[in-house]
């Protein structure tokens, strides 16, 4: 079934209906696919607009995040029409006379019910899909990215992409760059992979004092793409939609996704933008960071910085040193490591 651009004109019903009684919603029901699962578009006395959808999860801990001024997604107790009343998951639009709000709630709910149709387990785990996607239109859409910030993530979305077609979803939990750690990828300390992108060959990449100190893992990586601009490359938006075909059928690894994701400066409103500009992706080179791998550290200083001095970065070329292919047999085990 089709949801794209429903909720709008049951609302416009619904406002120009009779208005409900106190402490009740009047309320129109969308019909679903999943016998499961109840959904009703509704107005309260105050001409709020809610989708309120059974059964509610038992706390809406997990979705107090995605509250706003104007809108919110609850566990609230309603009766809608002559229905008793029961918990639902409410999604609401708080209009205060502004009616102009009612576009993105009205959108909102089509891709939740979208959501809902695409196998969602339970409304909660569809909700939070949806409310992930939209996170960064709702809190990042002044932000910019640069052409070096797209090369960056497309690097570490190239990268996710093949730990999860060859060791399987778990490999988003490994994403810590989102999360502001100092490597990209890593688990605990035992292993980590640190992706760094350049413009040309050899090498020339930017580190601060942590991302190749070996002494913090048992094990440490670089990996290194060349990524140049072309007119007939991969766009960012692409690269996304390569990592979430990757996830589908993992409801949960596709959620977490969706939450690293908005923590980058990654914008879904601005995916248009991002699709004009094409990079040409070559084979990503994976480097040891040993004994031997050159690199400054804060062990490299006979006294370290004075603490004032919040961040120290260099400029490193990347020659003399031997690399492997992503793919190579040897990297499998600490790859799967990654990943465990």
């Amino acid at each position: 079934m089709k949801y794209r651009g429903i909720v709008g004109p049951l609302l416009n019903s619904l406002q120009t209906g009779a208005g409900p009684r106190p402490n009740r919603l009047v309320g129109q029901e969308i019909k679903t696919s999943r016998g499961d699962v109840s959904v009703y578009i509704a107005l309260d006395t105050d001409q709020n607009a809610h989708l309120v959808v059974s059964p509610a999860p038992a706390s809406d801990e997990r979705l107090r995040r995605f509250e706003l001024k104007a809108f919110g997604i609850t566990v609230s107790d309603w009766s809608v029409g002559n229905r008793q009343a029961q918990k639902y998951l409410d999604i609401r639009c708080v209009l205060n006379g502004n009616e102009t709000l009612l576009r993105p709630f009205e959108a909102f709910c089509d891709d939740f019910l979208v959501d809902l149709e695409d196998g969602a387990p339970t409304p909660e785990a569809a909700v939070l899909r949806t409310a992930h996607r939209w996170y960064a239109f709702w809190a990042r859409q002044g932000s910019e990215m640069t052409q070096q910030a797209m090369r960056g993530l497309l690097g570490e979305l190239t990268f996710l992409e093949f730990l999860i077609q060859q060791h399987g979803p778990s490999g988003v939990r490994a994403w810590a760059g989102p999360e502001k750690n100092d490597h990209d990828f890593q688990s605990g300390h035992d292993v980590a992979f640190e992706v760094k992108t350049s413009s040309r060959i050899p090498y020339q990449i930017e580190c601060n004092l942590n991302q190749l100190d070996r002494g913090l893992f048992s094990k440490l990586y670089l990996v290194c793409f060349r990524i140049g601009g072309s007119r007939a490359g991969t766009s960012l938006p692409e690269q996304v939609v390569r990592v979430t075909s990757a996830l589908q059928g993992d409801d949960a690894a596709l959620l977490l996704f969706e939450e690293r994701l908005a923590m980058t400066s990654y914008s879904r409103a601005k995916e248009s933008d991002y699709a004009s500009h094409q990079f040409d992706v070559g084979a990503p080179e994976v480097f040891l960071v040993d004994a031997a791998f050159p690199a400054i550290t804060l062990k490299s200083f006979a006294t370290p910085p004075d603490m004032r001095v919040l961040d120290v970065r260099y400029t490193l070329e990347v020659t003399g040193v031997s690399g492997l292919p992503l793919g190579d047999l040897s990297l499998a085990t600490d790859l799967q490591r990654l990943c465990s």
